[in-house]
């Protein structure tokens, strides 16, 4: 099972350099060429307890920008070196105000975890952020 997992992240990660050659999706309506909001890959290995290791692959994608809003997409999938595996699916919207010294947004996620055990966790989520 844990060569078959392995194979799976190292499919995943090989679809990941695909999408990073690809243009971001987002519509970039600045001029300058270097503020442009670009889709984010964040892999990541973890190490826990038991031997257990999380697999994370963590993507931002923006839909929709301009100099101060982005409609944006997020998803990570988690796998580990066990039977279980964690997905996460949101998208949101965030707004510079202020002279941009305050970011605010909203955002909705779908969570779904297989636990080793072979038990299913589903929920789903909203929210408020802010930063200064």
């Amino acid at each position: 099972m844990k060569l078959k997992k392995f194979i799976s992240f190292m499919l995943f990660l090989v679809l990941a350099a695909a999408i990073f050659a690809v243009p971001s999706l987002a519509e970039d309506k600045t001029d300058d060429p270097g503020s442009a909001w670009n889709i984010y890959f964040r892999p990541g290995v973890r190490f826990g307890t038991e031997s257990r290791v999380l697999y994370i692959m963590d993507f931002l994608i923006p839909l929709y920008q301009d100099e101060k809003n982005i409609v944006f997409s997020n998803i990570k999938y988690t796998p580990n070196d066990h039977d279980g595996w964690e997905l996460n699916v949101g998208a949101g919207y965030r707004r510079l105000l202020w002279d941009d010294q305050l970011l605010l947004g909203l955002n909705a996620y779908y969570d779904q975890r297989k636990t080793d055990w072979g038990t299913n966790h589903e929920q789903w989520g909203l929210g408020l952020e802010a930063m200064a």
